[in-house]
């Protein structure tokens, strides 16, 4: 890695454990942030955000609980170094971004999750010590027909994102990330995808952080995803690097 893309690395790194304290409040705290966006000053500054808590409560619909969490975890942002600024008083909040890349980061819910999968799979090795994947790619754009189509067609682009797409050989894994609830249709989104692009020895992966299923519900969305040969790591918030690098190094030996 070059300097800008340690630290980018570390600044990940830092989200991913704040969200892994939590990743059910991370999704709901980084929507409402969003949310704000649309509501928040002008400023010669992209990096800041001032927001005026009438226009929070008032335009963006959010509760006073919803604001106390949300600077809950800005707080802790602001602790760790990717915020700056953070000041809350009667009238309003504001706080600025470290930059850009946490900007963006912090933009999606699931960013931080595919990040923290890509950047563990460039690191994982084989047994000699030889980086393990030879391609490494995150949010794919897949278009289904391979043709350009301007605005107005009559035929429109029908289009997917693969989270994070690894090459090893010939064999390419397309990896779905999901950092909170997911619902059946996700496996079903994967197997197609996959089958359609990823050609007859493509793997199916899902990394997945609360599955937000319990019971009968989990047995049968485990044994639908290894019915469709999707292999499942879940509950990857509460692995430590090592365990998660455990998981995809064994990938390209399953079978499902």
């Amino acid at each position: 890695f070059c300097c800008w893309a340690q630290a980018f690395k570390s600044d990940v790194d830092e989200m991913w454990e704040i969200s892994c304290r939590n990743p059910s409040r991370w999704n709901a705290v980084l929507g409402t942030l969003n949310a704000w966006e649309s509501v928040k000053e002008i400023s010669d500054d992209p990096l800041k955000t001032t927001v005026a808590l009438s226009h929070v409560t008032n335009i963006v619909n959010t509760s006073p609980n919803a604001v106390n969490t949300v600077c809950r975890l800005l707080f802790e942002l602001a602790t760790s170094g990717l915020v700056f600024n953070f000041k809350r008083t009667d009238k309003e909040i504001s706080f600025t971004y470290k930059n850009a890349d946490v900007k963006r980061c912090l933009s999606k819910a699931g960013n931080v999750l595919e990040l923290k999968t890509l950047f563990t799979a460039m690191k994982t090795t084989d047994k000699s010590g030889k980086l393990l994947y030879d391609e490494f790619d995150i949010q794919v754009c897949i278009d289904w027909d391979g043709k350009y189509h301007e605005i107005g067609d009559d035929e429109k682009d029908t289009s997917n994102e693969i989270d994070v797409v690894l090459v090893k050989g010939l064999v390419p894994f397309f990896i779905s990330c999901k950092n909170g609830s997911v619902g059946d249709d996700e496996l079903y989104k994967l197997n197609t995808v996959t089958r359609r692009f990823g050609g007859r020895y493509a793997k199916k992966v899902l990394v997945a952080t609360h599955l937000g299923k319990n019971g009968e519900s989990a047995e049968y969305f485990r044994q639908r995803a290894k019915d469709m040969g999707i292999i499942l790591i879940d509950n990857v918030h509460e692995m430590e690097d090592k365990e998660f690098i455990k998981a995809l190094r064994s990938l390209p030996s399953r079978n499902y």
